[in-house]
Order: C-alpha cells, then structure tokens, then sequence
C-alpha cells in the first residue's frame, strides 16, 4: 500500500497527462474529434509509447475522475498572496512539463531554486490536506 506522499505523486503525475493529453475546451480540433470517433468505432490502438520520465514501459492509463478531482483540488488552493500563487505555478509546471527542470521553472518564475523548492512544497501539502481531510485531521487534532 502507498503511503499518502507517494499517492499524492502518482495524483499528481497522472492530472499532468490527463491535462496534456486532453482537450478540455470548446475549440478541439476536427482531427481530434475524427481521431476519438475513429477510437470509439474501432477501439483504442495499443499504446506502446514511452511514458514521460523515460521509463521503457508502457504508460498506465490516464484515470480521468482521479485528474478531475486533483484539478479541483488546484482550484482550490490559496491564491491571494503572490507566493502562494507563484508556489501554486511551480508546483503546476512541474507536472505540466516535466521535462523542464526545477531549476528553470525557478529562473522562469523569478525566485531562486531553495524558495521556488520551499513554495511549491507549500502548495505540494495544502493540496495534501484538501485531497486527503483524513491526513489534516489526524496530523493536527490528535
């Protein structure tokens, strides 16, 4: 059983496919639409594609009301401070992009690595607490 970081990873990773990989607007392109018509006539064709890290093995599938629900759990998280909000965009980045390093999410950002580092770890455990209430209430009221 994985422990709530790990969870919280593998959340994490999956709502930063399921965004990349899925139109969420109104202006989808004609080719996508033919392409999921094509999928839902035909079936979904094999995925042997690399999964993003440079694994060999093939990526898991994308759980799309596990995405949706880390989503609304961004949405969420405090954003009226300018920190906060940096720290909420670096944590998003990193998932977003993961092929760009933290060090120049950081430098795009405007902070230097150790603050970027200690912000999107803020946001990082907030999010915890609102994915996880259980983990808020034993951490702090027992």
């Amino acid at each position: 059983m994985m422990d709530q970081d790990q969870e919280l990873e593998a959340m994490l990773v999956n709502w930063g496919r399921w965004s990349r990989d899925t139109p969420h607007g109104a202006t989808t392109s004609s080719l996508y639409r033919v392409i999921k018509a094509l999928e839902y006539m035909y079936g979904k064709p094999a995925q042997d594609l690399e999964c993003v890290g440079g694994e060999k093995a093939p990526c898991a599938p994308i759980d799309e009301k596990q995405a949706m629900m880390v989503n609304e759990a961004l949405l969420k998280l405090p954003d009226i401070r300018y920190d906060d909000r940096r720290g909420k965009l670096i944590l998003m980045t990193k998932y977003l992009k993961p092929w760009i390093s933290l060090k120049t999410i950081c430098i795009q950002a405007n902070v230097r690595l150790k603050t970027g580092k200690d912000e999107m770890q803020l946001a990082k455990s907030r999010l915890k607490d609102i994915l996880f209430p259980q983990h808020f209430h034993d951490e702090y009221f027992e």
